[in-house]
């Protein structure tokens, strides 16, 4: 499990102390417990991903609900520890949809994203596709 304590310094707009104060990410905002709470649904593989043992949508990527708002939780972590996205898409140097580690996750355009995946043969017009799941980063 993975513990606030073991997390980088968050660089979103905050209010409060360090660890007392909620997070203004994606136009909404994350209290420090509810991050605790997330926190408790990750589990760390042997090759740092950070993998939402919660739930996910049809495409295998972590969601959410905060504040009435539906969210990619990818995204959200990517905001909160990386900064704003100014990019379409937030993509995954580990090609791991649930993982949510921030260090794993980097902005592109969605040709870019594109791009990455057909250069890796997981783009949808590749007979090859295949999706990394939880039990291959294990």
């Amino acid at each position: 499990m993975l513990t606030v304590d073991k997390l980088p310094k968050p660089v979103c707009k905050t209010e409060g102390g360090f660890w007392a104060r909620d997070f203004h990410v994606l136009g909404t905002v994350l209290s420090e417990a509810t991050l605790r709470k997330y926190l408790a649904k990750i589990k760390v593989t042997p090759k740092g991903c950070w993998i939402w043992l919660g739930g996910r949508n049809s495409a295998n990527y972590p969601n959410i609900r905060l504040n009435g708002k539906y969210l990619l939780l990818h995204r959200v972590f990517y905001e909160l520890f990386n900064g704003p996205i100014t990019q379409t898409d937030v993509c995954h140097e580990c090609d791991t949809p649930p993982c949510i580690n921030p260090a794993h996750l980097f902005q592109g355009t969605r040709v870019d994203n594109m791009q990455d995946s057909a250069s890796k043969g997981r783009h949808w017009k590749h007979n090859t596709m295949r999706v990394k799941s939880a039990k291959d980063e294990e």
